[in-house]
């Protein structure tokens, strides 16, 4: 709204806009709507002293900042938080929310610790709101994999004893025998010759890791006297 005030003395008050060749009265307040609106104004006293100035339209700002680039780490799987950034373009308020109707101010990310739906809105100082960006994490788990242990032989035996291990997902196996090292070349079982304890340790794509014993105990080499 672009308005003029003439001086207590001005018989004319005029104005027009640029490139029209007709002058108006003006009356009040003009409502400008576009930028780049240069608007001429025009005064004259009784005694014919004229005076003219202008004034041009340059704060309209009708576009809405865009919600841009979010970026999460760590991509991958993970028994870690997760954080969550966005690019909120020319914004004056950045804002971020994880329900879409309550809403935080925005720093420097967002730390997920569960998996879910972050929302981010941004608004300039024109008071355009963007359109509402979201991403949903669902790489986070802090879940530990079922580890299931068994053996091909559970009555007393003079031979060998094979102890496996099923994990409830995909992973890694790595086991050791009587507390020793770990060993990581365990394919489908481990050859047990004398009783004693096989300890695996499992770990899931995300990092959770399981770790159970199995103690073999029916193996005997022992003849009767």
């Amino acid at each position: 709204i672009v308005s003029a005030i003439f001086s207590d003395d001005a018989v004319v008050k005029y104005y027009k806009y640029e490139g029209e060749s007709l002058w108006r009265e003006y009356t009040g307040s003009i409502v400008v709507s576009e930028n780049d609106t240069k608007i001429l104004f025009f005064s004259k006293d009784a005694a014919g002293n004229e005076y003219e100035t202008e004034y041009t339209v340059t704060n309209i700002d009708k576009t809405a900042p865009v919600i841009s680039n979010i970026t999460w780490t760590p991509d991958s799987a993970t028994n870690s938080n997760v954080i969550v950034t966005a690019d909120f373009g020319d914004a004056d308020v950045k804002e971020y929310s994880l329900d879409g109707s309550n809403w935080f101010k925005y720093v420097n990310g967002v730390t997920m610790s569960g998996n879910g739906t972050v929302y981010f809105r941004s608004i300039d100082q024109a008071g355009n709101i963007s359109a509402v960006g979201s991403y949903t994490v669902s790489n986070i788990d802090k879940t530990a994999a079922v580890l299931t242990l068994s053996a091909d032989k559970t009555a007393l035996t003079n031979g060998k004893v094979v102890v496996s291990a099923a994990a409830s997902e995909a992973g890694t196996i790595s086991y050791q025998i009587n507390g020793g090292e770990w060993k990581t070349d365990y394919v489908d079982g481990v050859e047990m010759t004398a009783n004693g304890t096989v300890t695996f340790k499992f770990v899931d794509a995300a990092g959770n890791e399981t770790i159970s014993e199995y103690v073999v105990g029916n193996i005997d080499v022992t003849a009767p006297e």
